[in-house]
Order: structure tokens, then C-alpha cells, then sequence
């Protein structure tokens, strides 16, 4: 009996130093309050039930049991779903949280003191809560100062930096404070600031990076600056579908080919086609992907070919683009054959009924995914509705 006593006690023990984090239980004020009598930091997962990458920190970060160490230690922690309709939502409002998961540091009087955006591992996390006590002090010194008044450059610039690390939609306003103060901007935090927050090509500062690329890439780097450019105009073209209920040709082509010369024309065919399927247009997908993949056939990969001749099967019903959408399915296993591309030539046949063909290659896309270890259930789905036609 003492043996079974003291294995139990040992699992007990073992079980203890395995736990990941612990959660506070008690709505969001009472989380404040405890934190504050305790002068402790509080550390929100803000998430959704809907969020992928949050289900995946829950199950795999969360629980680690350094993860736990640490954060149980250093901050009282609480979870909030910033879909809740109460206290989560209100959060969420309040400190305009519409990424998930985003990663919520408070200061013991309630304040927010940091936050990331993003799945973090084990070890990614574990960096996260350490260089909360590294960034917090400078991020509420920033803070004082530049509510206090001072808007020298100096404060600006390390408080536009600060804010922007915590992806604080504030630090745009900051750093226009600042460009304003500093009216050399080939100065090097000038050109960090610029590239960090200026987002929209009618701004003088993103014509003056436009006009001083080299000086620019000399100190962020080739692949920032485009980054930088790329984004600002891809915003000002969703502006225009925005506002016009299409994208403009001339106009758009024009952004593109102006700010992304080396590869313009072929960057903004590709993004029109991008564009109208998230915007779910199907009215006018078909055109533009038949013109891009006609236009720039050597952009055309496996993949790519693939990835049109799904949507048109998922959203096409004319049956020339479907016809064409079939020519790519078949290009697509002609260049890589694979599960994937055999399923959507099935599809596309059945769709056309050719039942004949869209049974063959069904069976075939099955035999390929089983080997691949792919999920067929689709594919196998498919295959009994041809048998029953």
C-alpha cells in the first residue's frame, strides 16, 4: 500500500510540473483588480472559436509545461473570446483587436502595455513574455513623454517605432508627427518611419521613396521596400474597386507598372485575378484569369493551373470556360500529376458530363491520394455520384 502511495504521489507531482498555463476564472474585472493588489502583468489570449492558429497555441504553446513555468510566475493570465458579445468584445473594441490570435500584455494598473499578433511556438512565446519586460518600460516612457507634450524627435520616432512593434494602428499618426518635425527624410529614421507606416501612394513621402529607391534599400533592405511599395498599391487599387465597383484597366496598370516597373504589368494582372476572387466577383473572374494565364503562359505552373481550373469548376457555369478550365486541369497534371489535379479534372469532366472520363480519373485521383496519404473523401464522394447518374 505505502509502494502504490508513493508512485501515485510521484505522478501527482509529476502531473504538477508538466502543467502549462494556468487561466484566471472571473470576468475581465476582476482579472484587473487581482492584478493590481498583486502588482502582476496580465498576459490575454485574445482569440476566436473560429481561429485556427489559436485552437493550435491552446492545444500545443498553452500547455508546455516551460510555457507554464514562466507565465504562471510572471503574469495572471486569462483567456477572453473577442466574440463573446461581453467582456471579450468589449476588449476587443476597445483596444481594436481584429487579428487572431493577438497577444495582449497589461501593466499592473491596467494598461496596455504590449501586444503581438500571431501564432507563436513554445519557444517563439516564451521569447514574446521576456521581451515584455524589456519593451513595456520604454513603450509607457514613450508614452508619458509624448502625452505630456513633447514632441521632440527623438521621442517621436522611438514611440512610432514602439507602437508600431505592437502593431498600434496609432503609430502611423506618430510617425507623421514625426516626418513633419524631421524634414530630412533621407535620413535613415526617416526612412524606417516611411517605410514602417506610410501606406498609400498619394502620401508625398511614398513618391519621395518612389524617387530615392536606392537610398531607401540601402537601409531596409530590397525586400522590405517592396513590400512597402507592393502593399501601398495593391491598397489603392482595392480603393478603386472599392469605390467604382471594378478595377480600372488603364488606371490600374498604370500604379503597377509607375511604382513595380521590373514586373508591373505581369504583378497586376495576376493581383485582378486575386482580387475578384476574394471579392467573391465571379461576373468577372473568368475573363480576367483566362486573359492573365493567355498572356503570361510562362507564369503558369502546376499549381496555378490547378488553382483556376477549381474555381471555375466551384463558380462557372459557361461551358467554354469550363472547356478551357478543363485544358488547364490537364496542363496542370501534364506538367506535376498528382491527387489534387486529377480530382479537379474529374471534377470539371463530370461537371461537363463526361461521366465516362470523370470516372476514370476520379478513380485514379483516389488511388494517388490513398498513396500520398491525402484526405479522397471528396474525390470519393464525387465517384458516387457518377456511379448513380
Amino acid at each position: 500500500m505505502r509502494l502504490h502511495l508513493i508512485v501515485l504521489l510521484t505522478f501527482i507531482a509529476l502531473g504538477a510540473q508538466a502543467q502549462g498555463i494556468d487561466f484566471f476564472h472571473g470576468s475581465w474585472q476582476e482579472a484587473l483588480d487581482k492584478a493590481k493588489a498583486e502588482n502582476r502583468y496580465i498576459f490575454v489570449d485574445a482569440y476566436t472559436t473560429w481561429c485556427g492558429p489559436c485552437k493550435k497555441m491552446a492545444r500545443e504553446t498553452f500547455t508546455d509545461a516551460s510555457v507554464g513555468r514562466f507565465f504562471n510566475k510572471n503574469f495572471l493570465n486569462v483567456k477572453l473570446d473577442m466574440e463573446d458579445g461581453g467582456d471579450g468584445s468589449a476588449v476587443a473594441e476597445e483596444f481594436s483587436v481584429t487579428s487572431y490570435p493577438t497577444l495582449l500584455f497589461f501593466s499592473p494598473e491596467g494598461k496596455l502595455a504590449y501586444r503581438a499578433v500571431g501564432y507563436r511556438d513554445a519557444d517563439g512565446f516564451l521569447e514574446l513574455g521576456e521581451e515584455v519586460f524589456v519593451e513595456a518600460p520604454k513603450m509607457a516612457r514613450y508614452s508619458q513623454q509624448y502625452e505630456s507634450g513633447d514632441r521632440s524627435a527623438e521621442v517621436l520616432y522611438g514611440y512610432a517605432r514602439a507602437l508600431k512593434k505592437m502593431d498600434d494602428p496609432l503609430s502611423a499618426e506618430v510617425a507623421e508627427e514625426y516626418l513633419n518635425v524631421q524634414k530630412n527624410w533621407s535620413d535613415p529614421k526617416a526612412i524606417e518611419l516611411i517605410v514602417d507606416n506610410i501606406g498609400t501612394v498619394e502620401h508625398k513621402a511614398f513618391e519621395y521613396a518612389h524617387k530615392n529607391k536606392k537610398q531607401f534599400v540601402a537601409v531596409v533592405g530590397e525586400e522590405a521596400y517592396d513590400d512597402f511599395v507592393s502593399s501601398a498599391v495593391t491598397d489603392a487599387c482595392v480603393n478603386m474597386y472599392l469605390e467604382k465597383g471594378e478595377l480600372p484597366e488603364k488606371e490600374g496598370k498604370a500604379l503597377f507598372t509607375k511604382y513595380l516597373p521590373e514586373r508591373g504589368e505581369k504583378t497586376f494582372y495576376y493581383f485582378r485575378v486575386r482580387l475578384y476572387s476574394y471579392a467573391e466577383d465571379w461576373d468577372d473572374y473568368p475573363a480576367a484569369a483566362i486573359y492573365y494565364a493567355e498572356k503570361f503562359p510562362q507564369e503558369m505552373d502546376a499549381d496555378t493551373y490547378n488553382a483556376f481550373a477549381w474555381t471555375f469548376y466551384e463558380h462557372v457555369d459557361d461551358r467554354k470556360q469550363l472547356e478551357k478550365a478543363l485544358e488547364w486541369a490537364l496542363a496542370s497534371i501534364n506538367l506535376q500529376k498528382g491527387y489534387s489535379n486529377m480530382d479537379t479534372a474529374a471534377a470539371l469532366y463530370y461537371k461537363l458530363g463526361n461521366k465516362g472520363k470523370a470516372k476514370k480519373y476520379a478513380k485514379e485521383a483516389i488511388e494517388l491520394g490513398r498513396a500520398n496519404g491525402d484526405d479522397v473523401s471528396g474525390t470519393e464522394e464525387l465517384l458516387e455520384k457518377i456511379n448513380q447518374k
